[in-house]
């Protein structure tokens, strides 16, 4: 099942994608990041991997993540691997960035 929700930020692209494409910043803007787990501190690299808590319905979800599709600043993907009643399930979540004027549109899908 593929969810799809979208924001309008004012700002430019160059603004709004490292609140995007660094994991670590996502605590900033989503409440449900407990933890993440990465080497870097910068936005992410094709092929990176990290490791990322979230808390959903009160329980802490652990997750192993790969970017899949890095395309500064329009597109970031990241394909989720987690245990999900003692089976591995994976979810692909992505970015896409767009300048509209001087807003940037930031469309979330989860598959």
């Amino acid at each position: 099942m593929t969810t799809s929700d979208s924001i309008k930020i004012s700002a430019n692209l160059e603004q709004v994608w490292p609140y995007v494409a660094d994991p670590v910043g996502h605590a900033i803007w989503n409440e449900k990041v407990v933890e993440v787990r990465r080497e870097a501190d910068q936005t992410v690299r094709l092929g990176e991997r990290f490791g990322i808590t979230y808390r959903m319905s009160g329980k802490d979800q652990e997750s192993e993540v790969e970017v899949l599709v890095c395309n500064p600043p329009h597109e970031v993907q990241f394909r989720h691997q987690y245990s999900w009643k003692s089976k591995y399930r994976y979810a692909t979540e992505i970015y896409r960035l767009k300048q509209l004027g001087d807003q940037v549109e930031v469309t979330q899908e989860m598959d």
